[in-house]
C-alpha cells in the first residue's frame, strides 16, 4: 500500500495522469453504487512511460467503503481515478482492465483505453482491445553461444549464430528492367527468367560526349569536347560565323544579312543635308552632321506641345493670368493694375469722389456714424455739447432739460436698487417660505424631512452611532462541482456605494440544512466567503472536505450597513 501511494505521488509530481471523474448509480434498487474498482494495466511485462517503469501497475478505488487495500476512497457513487493516457505508454496497444466488485450483487469487468482528453467513464470504455506491440533492444538479446563477429543466420527453420557471409551474399534475380536516361532507352525480354536487353539511342542529352571519329546526327545536344572540325549540319546556336561575311561598299548601308552573314541590299547614303533658315540648322552638308534648332526659331503654323525654358513676347490671347494676384486689404481700393496682375492699393480720399455730404442730409436721412468725425449740433437732432437729460421743442431744436421744470426727480420704489432701506426681520429656528415687500422673512416654518427633502443625506451630516443601509440584495450561489481542497470561480454582485472598509452580512432565504454541500454531515460541508470592494460584493464557495462536492441550489440575502 505504501509503495502504491509513493507511485501515485510520483505521478502527481510529473503531472502525467488523466483524471477520470464520474458518478455511478446502482443498476438495481436505486441509490448510489458502493464497492471496489480494481484497475490493472494489460501489458506484456515491460510497460513504461518514458523512464518510469509501470510493470505490475494496479489501482484500487474504494467507493463508499474503506479498507487497507484502498489506493483512494470516495463517497458513494463518486468515481475519481488517476490514469496514464494509454497512447503515451510503451509498448503501444496497451489498455486497462477494470474489475467492479459491488458491496451487493455480482462482479463485472470493463476494458478501458484512455486518451489525454478523456474525463468521464463513457469516453474510455471500449469493446475492442488492441494487441500490445513489443520492441526489444539489442541489449535484451542473449548471446546464444555466438562468438565475436558472427551474425544471426536463418537456415530455413531456425535462427542461430553463424558467419555473416554465409547465406547473405547469394540469391536469385527475380526481375530486370532498363531506366531511360540522357536519350538512351531500352527494353527487356524475359525479364524474370533469361533477360535480353535491347538499347536504343534517342535524343542524346548527356553532360558531355567524348567521341573518337565522326559523330553525325540532327538531334545531338550538350557540349562537344572532341574534334569539332568534322561536325556537319546546322547548330541550334553558335557563338560566331564560320567566316567573316562581305560588307557594303563605302557610302552605303545594308538592309540585312544573308544566311552566311554577308551584307545584302546595300543602300547609298544621302549625299548632302541642308537645313531651313530660323527652323533647323545643319552643322555640315556631308560627313558627321548635327541637326539643331536655332536660338530664336520661327515656327510655321500652329505649334502644340510643351515648351521648357523661358518664352518671351506676348501671347495673342490668354484665358487667365499665370497666378492669382493679391487683393487690396479692407478699406482700400485698386488704383492701378500691373501687367502681371499686381494691384496698386490706397484708401479713397474725399477728393477722389464727387459730392459732399451735409449735416442736414445726415440729420434727416442718415446718422452720426455717416460722418467720419465731428459733432452733430443739437439743432440738427444731435446732442451737440449738451450733457444730462435733453428736451426738444417740436421744431427740431434740442436743449438741456431743467430739473423741477422739465422733469421731476422720482420718489418711492425704483426699478432696481443696490440695497434695501433697512435690514428686514429673519426667521427664528425655522426656514422662511418667502419675503414681504420690505424684504422681511415671512411664512417661517419647519421643514418636513419625509415629504420636503429628496436625495441621500451625506455621511458628514449623520450623527455618530446612527447606521444606515448602503446596499442590499440577493445572490444565487453556483451549483458547479467543486474539487476537494479547492474553491469555485470568483463571482461578483454590483453594490453601488459600497467601500472595501464596509462589512457584508448574509443569510439563506430558506432552510438549507437538507441541501447538498450545506447539510450538517460528519464529512463536512462547503464554506461561503463574502467580502466588499469598491461598489462590488465578491463571493467564493470553497470545499474543505476530502471529496468533490456538487452543491445544491441556495440563495442568500445580503446587506451592507454603515
Amino acid at each position: 500500500m505504501k509503495k502504491l501511494l509513493l507511485f501515485l505521488g510520483a505521478l502527481a509530481a510529473y503531472g502525467q495522469t488523466v483524471t477520470i471523474s464520474d458518478t455511478l448509480p446502482n443498476a438495481v434498487g436505486g441509490g448510489q453504487w458502493t464497492g471496489r474498482i480494481t484497475v490493472v494495466l494489460n501489458s506484456p511485462g515491460r510497460a513504461s512511460y518514458g523512464a518510469v517503469a509501470l510493470s505490475g501497475w494496479q489501482y484500487t478505488l474504494c467507493v463508499g467503503v474503506t479498507g487497507s487495500d484502498c489506493s483512494a476512497t470516495t463517497a458513494a457513487g463518486v468515481i475519481t481515478v488517476p490514469l496514464y493516457a494509454t497512447s503515451t505508454l510503451t509498448p503501444t496497444g496497451l489498455s486497462y482492465l477494470a474489475r467492479y466488485q459491488p458491496s451487493k450483487g455480482s462482479p463485472r469487468t470493463e476494458t478501458w483505453v484512455v486518451e489525454p482528453s478523456d474525463t468521464t467513464l463513457a469516453g474510455i470504455i471500449t469493446d475492442t482491445v488492441s494487441s500490445p506491440t513489443t520492441t526489444y533492444q539489442p541489449s535484451q538479446i542473449l548471446s546464444g553461444g555466438a562468438s565475436s563477429g558472427q551474425c544471426l543466420v536463418y537456415d530455413g527453420s531456425t535462427w542461430s549464430p553463424g558467419s555473416c557471409s554465409s547465406g547473405g551474399g547469394s540469391g536469385t534475380v527475380t526481375s530486370v528492367s532498363v531506366a531511360t536516361a540522357n536519350g538512351v532507352s531500352g527494353s527487356v525480354a524475359n525479364a524474370t527468367t533469361t533477360p535480353a536487353i535491347t538499347l536504343t539511342l534517342g535524343a542524346i542529352t548527356p553532360a558531355s560526349v567524348a567521341a573518337v571519329g565522326n559523330v553525325t546526327g540532327a538531334n545531338l545536344s550538350g557540349t562537344n569536347t572532341g574534334d569539332q572540325t568534322t561536325i556537319t549540319g546546322n547548330a541550334g546556336t553558335a557563338t560566331a560565323l564560320a567566316a567573316n561575311g562581305a560588307n557594303c561598299s563605302a557610302g552605303s548601308f545594308p538592309l540585312g544579312v544573308d544566311a552566311a552573314g554577308a551584307a545584302e541590299t546595300c543602300t547609298a547614303l544621302p549625299v548632302t543635308i541642308a537645313g531651313t533658315a530660323n527652323q533647323i540648322t545643319a552643322s555640315a552638308a556631308t560627313g558627321a552632321i548635327t541637326l539643331s534648332i536655332p536660338t530664336n526659331p520661327t515656327l510655321p503654323g500652329t505649334t502644340s506641345g510643351t515648351f521648357s525654358g523661358a518664352l518671351t513676347g506676348n501671347a495673342s490671347t490668354a484665358s487667365a493670368l499665370a497666378a492669382n494676384p493679391a487683393d487690396c486689404t479692407s478699406g482700400q481700393y485698386a488704383s492701378a493694375i500691373a501687367a502681371n496682375g499686381d494691384l496698386t492699393c490706397a484708401a479713397v480720399a474725399y477728393s477722389q469722389v464727387t459730392g459732399t455730404p451735409s449735416l442736414a442730409t445726415v440729420a434727416t436721412s442718415g446718422s452720426v456714424s455717416d460722418l467720419g468725425s465731428g459733432t452733430l449740433a443739437a439743432a440738427r437732432g444731435g446732442a451737440g455739447t449738451v450733457s444730462g437729460i435733453l428736451k426738444a421743442n417740436g421744431s427740431g431744436v434740442v436743449s438741456a432739460a431743467t430739473s423741477g421744470t422739465d422733469y421731476v426727480v422720482p420718489a418711492g420704489n425704483v426699478a432696481t436698487a443696490t440695497a434695501l432701506a433697512a435690514n428686514p426681520a429673519n426667521c427664528s429656528g425655522s426656514l422662511p417660505r418667502g419675503v414681504d415687500a420690505s424684504g422681511a422673512a415671512e411664512g417661517c416654518a419647519d421643514v418636513d424631512l419625509t415629504s420636503e427633502v429628496t436625495g441621500v443625506l451625506p455621511d458628514a451630516n449623520i450623527a455618530s452611532g446612527i447606521t444606515r443601509t448602503i446596499a442590499s440584495g440577493s445572490k444565487a450561489l453556483d451549483t458547479d462541482a467543486i474539487a476537494s481542497g479547492a474553491c469555485d470561480t470568483l463571482a461578483t454582485t454590483s453594490a453601488t456605494g459600497v467601500a472595501s472598509t464596509d462589512v457584508v452580512t448574509f443569510s439563506a432565504n430558506a432552510d438549507i440544512t437538507a441541501v447538498t454541500g450545506y447539510a450538517p454531515v460528519t464529512t463536512g460541508g462547503l464554506a461561503v466567503y463574502a467580502w466588499p470592494t469598491s461598489n462590488t460584493i465578491n463571493w467564493k464557495i470553497c470545499n474543505p472536505t476530502a471529496s468533490s462536492v456538487t452543491p445544491g441550489a441556495v440563495t442568500l440575502n445580503w446587506r451592507v450597513v454603515r
